[in-house]
């Protein structure tokens, strides 16, 4: 039961995290970098991800009692999140003001 709900867990946010939609920026900010800088680089952005996710898997819910934020408003957020991020995707909308690393 508790590995299940690890693994639900990690891929939850995996899922989030989205390490392919990151390469292509990546790419272009080492563009021109020393092969051993983008190694180290790499290195640096996998262990920060990785301290991230297991903190959010084993602290999540205990941070989101501390901000006094209930599961249902943090699912809520998120789904306007995904709204938001769907309409910028198919209305070619931007709600932000970074650059955009597609054409």
């Amino acid at each position: 039961m508790l590995f299940e709900a690890i693994a639900v867990s990690f891929v939850s946010i995996l899922i989030i995290i989205d390490p392919f939609a990151s390469v292509l920026p990546f790419l272009v900010y080492m563009k021109g970098q020393k092969d051993a800088n983008v190694k180290d680089t790499a290195n640096k952005a996998i262990l920060i991800a990785a301290a991230l996710a297991f903190v959010f898997i084993f602290g999540g819910m205990e941070l989101l009692k501390i901000l006094s934020i209930t599961l249902s408003d943090f699912k809520t957020a998120g789904g306007i999140v995904l709204v938001l991020l769907g309409l910028e995707g198919i209305l070619d909308l931007s709600f932000s003001s970074h650059k955009r690393w597609g054409p």
